[in-house]
């Protein structure tokens, strides 16, 4: 599930659950049970600091990806 660019989250005390979602991205209301954080915060991936996500790339996990939308350009990552 990926919720896209500014999402959104919520919290559903009655149905246990947490709703997520973007208006960038259609259809993207989701319920979840569990939440994982994978934002890069860098704008380069391959200047960033994380252990973890640098392992990703040495293995190929991940590979970098260019992204122009909307005329502000950063090198972020595509899952493999």
């Amino acid at each position: 599930m990926f919720a896209g660019s500014q999402a959104k989250l919520s919290r559903s005390i009655k149905e246990n659950t947490f709703c997520v979602s973007s208006p960038y991205v259609s259809d993207s209301i989701f319920k979840v049970n569990t939440l994982i954080d994978a934002r890069i915060l860098s704008k380069n991936v391959r200047s960033g600091r994380s252990r973890l996500f640098r392992s990703l790339l040495a293995t190929g996990a991940v590979t970098d990806f260019e992204n122009s939308l909307g005329g502000d350009v950063f090198n972020t990552a595509v899952l493999q």
